[in-house]
């Protein structure tokens, strides 16, 4: 009897399995933004912030990283990730430099609008990961195991927001890059004004001004897989006497913009940086002369100024 009420429900209710995966995939995507850790209720200063950020995949999984803000860049501890594995959704963490790059996974054992669970038993730390919503913009995960555990409270970075606190190089760390402000950076922004493509003509970058103190386009370039071209919107425009850069790709993080701040600027240099945890997280264009551009695409980890990236070799099309 109790199987041909199932049945039953099933067939009246054909769309009752599809609710529960989708309050499931709602309920994982509440990770999707960027995260930094507080102090006593705080947000953590942009010089020493734990930040975590999350993106969301157009086939519903996530991808994301975790890792320290210093101001001058980000030291990326691991690259996380969000999918479904037979059903079940699993967490993914590859650690920078260790497990030869391999990713260790974590099977969702509990998730409720509330709570999302996370274990992998046979692992040797961690073998739980444990988030939870106490609202919208509030996260407390607690990462455990047999013999030691931690707890992390954070704090929804706001939309938009370009930093978490006003940038401040600390000058007094012995590692840290001293960058000049920017000076006078009209002149070598309008230089990016024209078509402009590498020598397999395969990226492609394409400005033009679009009203008074606003540069717009696109740029076409190699994703992550240095194989499937995609194509991004820019902009270069003021925001309250400060030069800012957004880059924007369809469909990708919900078509959400990726805003960067102009840090740096000379004769040949504009450098454009990220520190809510977008990837890459700095933009610096070198011009080798008016005709010849070096783009640099690169996410900058560590004081002492690695980094990891791509540079595109861009000559003026005529």
């Amino acid at each position: 009897m109790r199987s041909r009420l199932l049945l039953l429900t099933l067939l009246l209710c054909p769309n009752l399995q599809a609710q529960d995966n989708s309050t499931t995939t709602s309920a994982i995507h509440q990770l999707v933004g960027r995260w930094s850790v507080t102090v006593d209720g705080q947000e953590a200063s942009i010089m020493n912030a734990q930040v975590e950020a999350w993106r969301s995949m157009p086939d519903g999984s996530l991808v994301g990283w975790s890792g320290t803000s210093h101001g001058t860049g980000i030291h990326k501890s691991e690259d996380l990730a969000l999918s479904k594995r037979s059903g079940t959704w699993t967490y993914e963490a590859r650690v920078v430099k260790q497990n030869n790059g391999k990713a260790v996974a974590f099977a969702c054992t509990k998730m409720t609008k509330d709570i999302i669970v996370f274990e992998n038993p046979m692992h040797d730390f961690r073998q739980k990961i444990e988030y939870q919503f106490r609202s919208r913009n509030e996260i407390v995960v607690t990462v455990s195991g047999s013999a030691r555990k931690f707890v992390l409270r954070f704090r929804r970075i706001p939309e938009g927001a370009i930093s978490y606190s006003p940038l401040q190089l600390d000058t007094s760390a012995t590692n840290t890059p001293k960058i000049p402000s920017p000076t006078q950076p009209t002149a070598r922004i309008k230089g990016l004004i024209g078509s402009w493509e590498s020598s397999d003509h395969n990226k492609t970058m394409k400005i033009a001004e679009v009203g008074p103190g606003r540069y717009a386009g696109t740029i076409m370039t190699l994703a992550s897989d240095l194989k499937t071209l995609i194509e991004f919107k820019i902009e270069v425009f003021k925001r309250k006497n400060q030069w800012m850069l957004s880059l924007q790709r369809p469909v990708w993080n919900n078509s959400e913009q990726m805003m960067y701040r102009l840090i740096h600027s000379s004769i040949k240099t504009l450098i454009f940086q990220n520190h809510c945890g977008e990837s890459p997280n700095q933009l610096h264009f070198e011009f080798a002369d008016k005709d010849s551009i070096l783009l640099s695409c690169d996410d900058v980890v560590g004081m002492e100024g690695e980094s990891s990236g791509r540079v595109i070799d861009l000559k003026r099309s005529h």
